[in-house]
């Protein structure tokens, strides 16, 4: 302990910069909130506890104790005699405020003493309430919170819910009853008997099916007609009228049967009245719902004949159409119907007006008589082979593959003009003769067959007309062969190009080098 008290001063932010360590029993006061803290020795001023912080909570021997220590520090810290200027420095400690300082610093400490001789009164105050609180609720006590006796309160495996306790609120609802509580066994014998249960309480509803069994009914009419409601007739009385029925059945008189006969008169003019199975003849629509066999020929007279049908057999090995058409002004065939967005029909058909056989597609009136060629065109007949004596022709035969098997076609070789250089452009010109009439030098070009694909195989002419040279020439990527070179000789030379690869040629003909 320091041997006189000392006491610095400060702002908040002050101390907190500095952050000093205060001797024990040394106090620090800031000048802004009016508080202190007493040093230990060891501790940063950050680290001490405000002397007038309420969570430190200081008894009344505590108290006595920094009180003790600060006088005694007040007291060790004076010299015996201030008889020196320097000891009179000395315990000033340079300090022109410090009579002022100490009258303070005392003051702030009798108000820490204060406000903590509350804080342990009140403690002392609260501690005295509990203990008379807790005393309350002893068990000698009754009649806490309402419950009259607290030992109640006790669980015992169970042993407070027994029966010999009351419920708190007096009731025990079927909902409180776990399923099958209630056994049989917990029942006394003759327990419910029929006083105790009220009229209609047990219905049909209430007993579980099988619930009394032939068994538990008596064979000696236990089950009364009376006990029995809707039952109003007895067993004797059904017996006796069906004894009078039989006996009606076996002596039927003949006044009976002419009833019968009036019966039978009236049934026989119900079946007058329907088609005979032989012979008959129907007027207005008739309707069969099943299968009709004809066995003999079957005649329908009218306009239109409606077949609604997923496939249609005709065991005959000929179908004749137009077997009445004896003055030919009908035509003759088949007409197919399809829609491709507008209703149209299509057909073969033998036309009245020419005599000859069409197929045609695309007519949108539908045929009555006759077909209307006009509203359609003639279609396309695909045939694995065909076979002729003479085909005759309005635009020449097409060869899908391009080429000819039959020696002996007679063919036409058409024929194109051009008076400057020209680049074939078109599959159509193989077997062709292109004619060259330019007074100056041209040339003619073979393509690329990723340009024009000309079947390996093609032949086509050139044939120089004027008196400019006709020059044979592949376009970059096409190998030509010739002797002795790929000019025609002069005017009126020809030659023949013929493609052997993709991109390779042969010319031979009347040439030049």
């Amino acid at each position: 302990m320091a041997t006189r008290m000392q006491q610095r001063r400060g702002t908040a932010a002050q101390w907190t910069a500095a952050n000093p360590t205060l001797a024990a029993g040394e106090i620090g006061f800031e000048t802004d909130t009016n508080k202190f803290k007493v040093g230990n020795g060891s501790s940063a001023w950050t680290s001490l506890a405000y002397f007038v912080d309420a969570s430190i909570v200081f008894d009344s021997s505590e108290v006595q104790g920094l009180v003790d220590a600060a006088v005694a520090d007040l007291v060790g810290a004076a010299p015996n005699a201030l008889n020196s200027i320097w000891e009179l420095a000395n315990s000033l400690n340079g300090d022109a405020n410090y009579a002022y300082n100490v009258t303070q610093n005392l003051i702030n400490l009798g108000n820490s003493i204060a406000l903590n001789t509350n804080s342990i009164s009140e403690l002392t105050s609260n501690a005295i309430y509990l203990t008379g609180n807790v005393s309350a609720h002893t068990s000698a006590n009754t009649s806490v919170h309402g419950i009259s006796n607290t030992l109640n309160l006790v669980y015992n495996d169970n042993a407070a819910l027994t029966n010999e306790r009351t419920p708190v609120d007096g009731s025990v609802t079927e909902a409180k009853i776990a399923s099958s509580a209630v056994t049989s066994g917990k029942i006394a014998a003759d327990a419910i008997d029929g006083s105790k249960i009220a009229d209609n309480a047990i219905s049909s509803e209430h007993i579980a099916n099988e619930a009394i069994s032939d068994a538990e009914i008596s064979n000696t009419a236990a089950i009364a007609q009376s006990k029995i409601s809707g039952l109003t007739t007895d067993l004797s009385t059904i017996t006796t009228n069906i004894t009078y029925k039989q006996d009606k059945v076996a002596n039927v008189s003949d006044t009976e049967i002419g009833y019968l006969d009036g019966v039978t008169s009236n049934v026989q003019s119900q079946i007058d009245g329907k088609a005979s199975l032989s012979g008959a003849t129907f007027t207005g629509s008739v309707e069969i719902d099943q299968n009709l066999t004809v066995d003999g020929n079957f005649i329908v007279n009218g306009s239109n004949v409606l077949v609604s049908a997923t496939q249609i057999q005709i065991e005959d090995t000929l179908l004749q159409l137009g077997h009445t058409n004896a003055a030919n002004t009908t035509d003759l065939g088949l007409i197919t119907s399809y829609n491709d967005g507008t209703q149209k029909h299509s057909g073969l058909v033998k036309d009245v007006t020419d005599g000859k056989w069409k197929l045609f597609d695309g007519v949108t009136t539908e045929p009555a008589t006759t077909v209307d060629f006009t509203e359609g065109t003639l279609d396309t007949l695909a045939l694995k082979f065909l076979e002729a004596n003479t085909v005759t022709v309005s635009a020449g035969v097409a060869f899908p593959d391009g080429t000819q098997t039959k020696e002996g076609v007679p063919s036409r070789t058409p024929i194109i003009s051009k008076t400057a250089s020209y680049t074939l452009a078109a599959t159509s010109e193989r077997d062709s003769l292109i004619e060259v009439n330019s007074a100056s030098g041209t040339t003619i070009t073979i393509p690329l067959n990723s340009a024009v694909a000309f079947p390996v195989g093609t032949t086509l002419d050139i044939l120089q007309t004027g008196a400019g040279q006709v020059t044979i020439a592949g376009d970059s990527g096409v190998t030509v062969n010739s002797t002795p070179g790929l000019k025609l000789r002069t005017q009126w030379s020809s030659c023949t190009l013929f493609k052997r690869a993709t991109d390779s040629w042969v010319v031979f003909g009347d040439l030049s080098a």
